[in-house]
């Protein structure tokens, strides 16, 4: 080192100061990136959660109809109806969802999953008969179970 001059010097120095600096941006840049695609699908999630939501927001409301209907209350048939027609839009919008990002979510099973179960849900609560695609068990239950109680000693 005593034989180079000073030019060379600095820039040895400089070189080896800044080779560290490289490697540790060259990091950041990479984790920003990974940090950026997540941050994209969690976007996907999210509109993806409130589309599902408005559905079984819609959907509970279709059930306590029908089975306030079931119980004789008859006037409350529009209602059903307006939620089945609202049901029927929210629908596509979720499966159109699930084919934007179906690489993204994995949620498609080979046939269009939402629709497809709601056909099998619609005929509980709408049309209130059970669908041929459902075991015994799920289409014998009745629609308003009790919850079991969470508080402790119970």
């Amino acid at each position: 080192m005593n034989r180079m001059n000073y030019v060379l010097k600095f820039l040895l120095v400089g070189l080896l100061l800044l080779l560290p600096f490289a490697y540790v941006t060259h990091l950041m840049v990479e984790a920003s990136k990974k940090q950026s695609s997540f941050n994209q699908k969690e976007s996907y999630g999210v509109e993806y959660v409130a589309a599902a939501l408005d559905l079984l927001g819609t959907v509970e409301d279709a059930r306590v109809v029908s089975s306030a209907i079931v119980a004789g209350d008859s006037s409350l048939a529009a209602d059903l109806a307006r939620d089945d027609e609202q049901i029927r839009s929210l629908v596509p919008r979720i499966d159109a969802l699930d084919g934007r990002h179906l690489e993204h979510f994995a949620t498609d099973d080979g046939q269009h999953p939402c629709s497809y179960r709601w056909q099998q849900i619609r005929q509980l609560i709408v049309e209130r008969r059970p669908h041929r695609g459902l075991s015994p068990a799920i289409a014998s239950r009745p629609m308003a179970r009790s919850r079991p109680s969470c508080a402790p000693g119970s």
